[in-house]
C-alpha cells in the first residue's frame, strides 16, 4: 500500500508527516507503545513496527577451538549456526579458545551470517544475536516490497548487461547483482527464522500472515525458490563475462538470448502476483504443464526455440557449453517461478 504526503514539518532535529489512519489501527496501538522505524537496504524502503519485546531464552554457548579449516571446518561451524537461528534461536554465545578462532568470528563470520550481529561480551567470548529488523512485518509485505523490489533491480541490471555486452569494461553491474542476490538470502534467511519461530509460538503466525500450519510448508518453498531465481540472476551475469572475449560472435544471438530472458522473467512477476491473484497463477502452472507452448506464452516459446536453433548452429564447443548453460539457467528461472504459483496456489485453497 502506497499513500502520498506533500509536508513534512522540522521539529528540533526531527521531521513530522502524517501516517494514515488505517496503518496505525493495523500496529494495534496502546498508549505508551514504543515503535521502531527501519530503513532497508534496497532503495530507500521505510517500514514502522512496534518494537520487539526481549526473549528470555536460555542462551546456549557454543565453543569454537583451533581446528577452523579451510573449507570444511568453517562451513561446519556455519551450518551449525545457521541451523540454530533456523530453528528459532535469537541469540548464541561462542567462546574461542585460540587466536585463529578469535580472528574468525571477528572477521569472516559475519560475511556467512545475515540478519545477525557479533558483539564481544567478553576477551574470549562473543554474542550472535539475530536482528529482528523487520518484526512485525507479515511475510506479504515483505515478499512485495523487498523481494520484489530486488528481483526487479536483478532483471534491470541483466537486461542492461544483454544490451550493452559489446561494450562492457568493468564489473560494477556484476556486483549489484550478487548484491542484490545476498539480500534476497538474508531476507529468506529472516523469513525462514520467522516460520520456524512460529510453529513453537502460533500466535507468531497470523502476524506473519500465515493463516494455518501448513502454510509454514508453502511459505518455505516460496522462499527456496525466490533465493533461487536471485542464484540464477546472478549466474547468467558470471556466465556472460566469461564469454565477453566472445562477443562479435555473440553479437547475432544477443538480441534472442534478451527476447528469452525478458519473456521468461515475465513467469517471474506473474509468479509474485500469484499471491493474490490465483488465475495468474494456475495460467502459469499450465504453461509449465504445456511445457510452455500455450497461447498466454507464444511468445516465450517462440524466444526459447530461436535461443536453442542458433545454439545448435555453432561450431565451437566452448560457446555452445555457455550459451546452453544461460538457456538453462533461464529455464531455471520460469522453473522456480511455477514453483511459487503452485505454492501459493495451493496456500489459497481451503486446508
Amino acid at each position: 500500500m502506497i499513500s502520498m504526503r506533500s509536508t513534512i514539518f522540522k521539529s528540533g532535529n526531527s521531521y513530522l508527516t502524517t501516517i494514515p489512519v488505517d496503518w496505525v489501527k493495523k500496529l494495534k496501538p496502546i498508549e505508551k507503545d514504543k515503535y521502531e522505524i527501519k530503513k532497508v537496504i534496497i532503495g530507500d524502503l521505510i517500514f514502522i513496527s512496534k518494537a520487539e519485546e526481549k526473549s528470555q531464552e536460555k542462551i546456549p554457548t557454543y565453543e569454537i577451538g583451533s581446528d577452523v579449516l579451510e573449507p570444511l571446518g568453517k562451513a561446519e561451524i556455519k551450518m551449525k549456526f545457521v541451523t540454530a537461528f533456523l530453528k528459532g534461536k535469537n541469540e548464541i554465545d561462542i567462546k574461542v579458545n585460540s587466536e585463529n578462532a578469535r580472528n574468525f568470528v571477528e572477521k569472516d563470520l559475519s560475511n556467512y551470517l545475515p540478519y545477525v550481529s557479533i558483539h564481544k561480551i567478553e576477551r574470549d567470548k562473543f554474542r550472535l544475536s539475530f536482528e529482528r529488523l523487520l518484526y512485525g512485518l507479515s511475510i506479504r509485505d515483505i515478499i512485495d516490497s523487498m523481494v520484489r523490489k530486488a528481483l526487479e533491480e536483478q532483471y534491470k541490471i541483466l537486461i542492461k548487461t544483454f544490451e550493452e555486452f559489446p561494450n562492457i569494461h568493468d564489473d560494477s553491474s556484476e556486483n549489484d547483482i550478487k548484491i542484490y542476490e545476498k539480500t534476497l538470502d538474508g531476507v529468506g534467511f529472516y523469513i525462514k527464522h520467522q516460520l520456524n519461530l512460529a510453529l513453537l509460538n502460533p500466535e507468531l503466525l497470523s502476524k506473519l500472515g500465515v493463516e494455518y500450519p501448513q502454510g509454514v510448508i508453502y511459505y518455505i518453498t516460496i522462499i527456496s525458490n525466490l533465493e533461487r531465481i536471485g542464484d540464477l540472476n546472478r549466474d547468467i551475469s558470471e556466465k556472460l563475462r566469461e564469454i565477453v572475449n566472445d562477443r562479435e560472435v555473440l553479437k547475432p544471438t544477443l538480441n534472442e538470448l534478451k527476447n528469452y530472458y525478458e519473456e521468461a522473467y515475465k513467469v517471474v512477476f506473474d509468479a509474485l502476483n500469484s499471491q493474490t491473484y490465483k488465475e495468474i497463477g494456475l495460467k502459469v502452472i499450465a504453461g509449465k504443464i504445456a511445457n510452455w507452448e500455450t497461447d498466454d506464452y507464444e511468445k516465450l516459446n517462440k524466444a526459447r526455440k530461436e535461443v536453442l536453433n542458433w545454439i545448435f548452429q555453432q561450431k565451437s564447443n566452448k560457446l555452445i557449453w555457455y550459451l546452453s548453460m544461460i538457456s538453462d539457467y533461464i529455464g531455471g528461472i520460469m522453473g522456480a517461478a511455477s514453483n511459487i504459483c503452485e505454492a501459493f496456489y495451493n496456500m489459497q485453497e481451503d486446508p
